[in-house]
């Protein structure tokens, strides 16, 4: 008996790219909540007197790795529009990769991307698999990104506010997609 009614909620989230979208907006606003009050830290850098909070810098990287979340929901939100028949059988289909890679995500639904908005989703990618959650990744050659804009290959890192305007930009065109019909 149970098992029919998990099965029917089941199907209705995977199936809904409203649903998928919902869970987009809510770790977007919360991520929203958290960068601002890194930048307020930030900006305040070498302004004042008192000592930094490490803990509100360190928000920032709290913010990356739920942006990061937000995004890979909204870009399956679109793929889940596209192509309702991910969900069958009781199931998810398998996402590209390891359903991770949001440049291979943003492939499977033929989003085209900036350079830009590439170096975005391979950094939150990188904060999603491993440098939102952990000190290191699981291998050394899988810490650096290597970013077309920098001469160095580097560890991820917080988003700037700029990286966080080109999230803004490409979170709008996704959930344009979803809610169009």
């Amino acid at each position: 008996m149970h098992d029919e009614l998990y099965e029917e909620i089941f199907e209705a989230g995977a199936l809904s790219s409203t649903a998928w979208l919902t869970s987009a907006s809510r770790l977007k606003h919360a991520a929203d909540i958290l960068f601002d009050r890194y930048e307020v830290e930030r900006s305040a850098v070498g302004t004042r007197d008192a000592p930094i909070d490490l803990a509100e810098m360190s928000l920032g990287l709290t913010a990356t790795l739920i942006y990061g979340f937000a995004m890979e929901n909204a870009l399956k939100a679109v793929a889940v529009k596209k192509s309702p028949a991910l969900a069958q059988g009781g199931n998810l289909r398998k996402w590209p990769s390891d359903g991770h890679d949001q440049s291979a995500l943003a492939s499977m639904i033929g989003l085209s991307l900036t350079a830009a908005q590439e170096e975005l989703l391979a950094s939150l990618t990188a904060f999603v698999r491993w440098a939102g959650r952990y000190p290191v990744p699981k291998k050394p050659s899988d810490m650096p990104l290597r970013k077309p804009s920098s001469m160095f290959a580097l560890p991820p890192a917080a988003l700037a506010e700029r990286e966080r305007d080109e999230f803004d930009k490409l979170y709008a065109v996704l959930c344009q997609i979803v809610v169009s019909d």
